[in-house]
C-alpha cells in the first residue's frame, strides 16, 4: 500500500495478496483499508472469474455482455446515481446506502471504494458483500 493520504483516490494500486476479506459474498469480497478507516474496498472474487473478466458460472450469452464480472459494481453505482437524481434539488441529503467514493486498481482487478457504515457497536454493517 502507499503511504497514508487524506485523498482516497490517491491510493493508486492496492495489493490484496495475503489479506483476508472482512466479508465474502457470492460475487464480491469486501476489505478494510488500514490507511483509510472510513472506507471499505469491494472487489470481485477472483475464484469465480476468468482472465477475461467473465464469470465462470454464468452462461456464454450472459458473459458476452460488455461489463462481464463488473455488472454488480455497475448496478450498485447506477442505483446510487438514480437515488441522487431523485434528490438532486435537495441541498444536503444522506442516502440509506453506502456512498461510492471511487474506483482503484487492485491485485484482484478493479475495486470500488465505498463509505464504511458502522453500527452503534462500531462494527461494519453485515450487508456489504
Amino acid at each position: 500500500m502507499h503511504p497514508p493520504s487524506d485523498d482516497p483516490l490517491a491510493l493508486g494500486f492496492i495489493d490484496l495478496s495475503g489479506r483476508t476479506p472482512l466479508f465474502r459474498g457470492n460475487v464480491r469480497e469486501v476489505y478494510e483499508l488500514p490507511d483509510q478507516p472510513q472506507l471499505l474496498l469491494k472487489t470481485i472474487r477472483t475464484d469465480i472469474t476468468d482472465a477475461s473478466g467473465a464469470v465462470l458460472r454464468r452462461g456464454r450469452l450472459e458473459n458476452m455482455r460488455p461489463l462481464g464480472c463488473y455488472r454488480t459494481m455497475h448496478r450498485e453505482f447506477f442505483e446510487f446515481l438514480i437515488q441522487c437524481r431523485r434528490r438532486h434539488r435537495v441541498g444536503k441529503f444522506r442516502l440509506p446506502i453506502a456512498h461510492p467514493v471511487g474506483f482503484v486498481a487492485t491485485s484482484h482487478g478493479l475495486g470500488m471504494l465505498v463509505e464504511k457504515i458502522v453500527g452503534n457497536d462500531g462494527r461494519p454493517a453485515p450487508t456489504y458483500a
